[in-house]
Parts: C-alpha cells; structure tokens; sequence
C-alpha cells in the first residue's frame, strides 16, 4: 500500500493568469491544485494551472477524479487545455456542485458541455 500524500499548487492566482511582475514569487496560473494519495490522483479546480499536469508523469493519469468548486472562469478556463480530457484511454471522474454540466451553460466554453458529457459520462 502507497501511503504518499502530497499536495502540489498549479495555480494560485485570482480571476486571470498574469505573467511577471511580483506575482511571479506566487505564481500566476489560476486556481488548480493536484493531490496525490497513495495510488490517487485528485485535482481541485481547472484554472489554468491545470493546462501542464497531462505531461507529469509522477501523477497516476489513467483514472483522474476532478473536482470543481464552482463555474467561475478562473476555476474552469484550463479544461479546453486539459489534455487528459480529450484522451479515450483516460477516465475522469468529474464532481462539482449540483448538475455540473447545467453549470457550464453561461460560460464562453460554449462546447465545454459536449466534451465533458462525452469523455467524462456526465
């Protein structure tokens, strides 16, 4: 049994990523962070920290639980980017608050619903 727990940040900024200046100490992704537990791999939000973490391979990638605290912009805007997302060999469980594909119908991801419902069984 793994027993490994880490949490990495991926994006720490507020409503747009924003590149230099003194955010840069911080960082300038939106809102993701992924946390290994043991054999797991869960990631809190889809900023745009999340565009990279298809690439890591220290994250197990094959089965992905994604969690959306809310359908801000700076909390989903990196899923167009996600590659994971758009990979038949991966699944992703997608949990989010009430019907999360209702929640995506007044961003300007406007196929950002027909995605998840196709590749994430919402």
């Amino acid at each position: 049994m793994d027993n490994t727990f880490e949490v990495t940040f991926w994006g720490t900024n507020g409503s747009c990523a924003f590149n230099g200046g003194n955010r840069v100490k911080y960082g300038t992704n939106t809102l993701c962070l992924a946390v290994k537990a043991g054999n797991e791999t869960l990631i809190f939000d889809a900023g745009s920290g999340i565009c990279g973490f298809g690439g890591l391979q220290d994250y197990q990638q094959e089965h992905i639980r994604l969690f959306l605290s809310h359908y801000h912009i700076d909390h989903v805007n990196g899923l167009l980017f996600f590659s994971s997302l758009f990979n038949p060999q991966r699944k992703i469980d997608l949990y989010g608050m009430g019907k999360s594909r209702d929640g995506f119908s007044g961003q300007p991801h406007y196929k950002l619903s027909k995605i998840l419902s196709k590749n994430s069984g919402l």
